[in-house]
């Protein structure tokens, strides 16, 4: 992942995973500045005389960072000089006996709080944005590509829904687009007509024993359509009034 930030603690160059005792690599070298800049604005006495120095510096010497990385004296001079020559650091020599080193695009790695802020919640909104694209790809895929969940998931997603819902969709003889089924099911005008409706549905099953899928309806399109009324054997009516008395005899 190349996007974001994460906090290096300054306190991690006391872990004894940090190297010490042998000599940094050009990165090692490069993070080293970094971690050495001053994170406010500070005064430093030097030699009786308070110099100040900026967020994103720090006084070092030549000779210090060579004892401090096991590098010789040219190779640190060639490394700064690479770093000052790509507008990475400015290499300042003030007096013989210190350099005054600063990371230049210091808040770029190290922003203030207000700005971790800003850039956390850009992150935040990137990754939602992100996830709520992965979901409508998924739901997508799911519609148009006719993957249904397994029975177990089915019966997850529709809990508490429309009662009676889940028990026609499993009987029924083709599974697909449960969503849309599941708001037809709901758009049904009352408790009888699912009753009526659950009468029907073993008739069409039978009808369509051994059928392919692809000549089996929806069950959003047998219940919008209303397919269900040719699958009676009686008039809608007299199947109504025989759900109502079914019902009556369970209760």
């Amino acid at each position: 992942m190349e996007s974001g930030f994460v906090k290096l603690w300054r306190k991690i160059q006391h872990n004894k995973l940090y190297p010490k005792n042998r000599a940094f690599t050009h990165f090692e070298a490069w993070i080293d500045l970094m971690m050495q800049a001053n994170g406010v604005d500070r005064e430093v006495n030097f030699r009786n005389e308070y110099v100040p120095v900026k967020r994103g510096s720090f006084l070092t010497s030549e000779l210090k960072l060579c004892d401090r990385w096991e590098w010789s004296l040219t190779k640190v001079r060639n490394f700064l000089k690479q770093l000052s020559e790509n507008l990475m650091i400015t290499d300042e020599k003030r007096y013989s006996r210190f350099t005054m080193i600063t990371v230049l695009e210091y808040e770029t790695y190290n922003p203030r709080k207000e700005q971790k802020d800003k850039a956390e919640v850009k992150q935040t909104i990137r990754q939602k944005n992100t996830t709520n694209k992965d979901k409508e790809v998924k739901e997508d895929n799911i519609r148009e590509e006719n993957i249904i969940p397994k029975e177990n998931i089915l019966k997850e997603k529709v809990a508490g829904k429309k009662k009676g819902y889940i028990e026609f969709y499993e009987k029924y003889p083709r599974h697909i687009e449960p969503k849309t089924a599941e708001r037809a099911w709901g758009a049904l005008s009352n408790q009888d007509q699912r009753q009526v409706i659950e009468v029907a549905l073993p008739n069409y099953i039978e009808e369509t024993k051994g059928k392919e899928k692809k000549f089996i309806k929806y069950p959003a399109t047998f219940l919008r359509k209303e397919v269900w009324k040719d699958y009676l054997g009686e008039s809608p009516k007299e199947a109504e009034r025989r759900a109502k008395d079914k019902a009556q005899e369970e209760a």
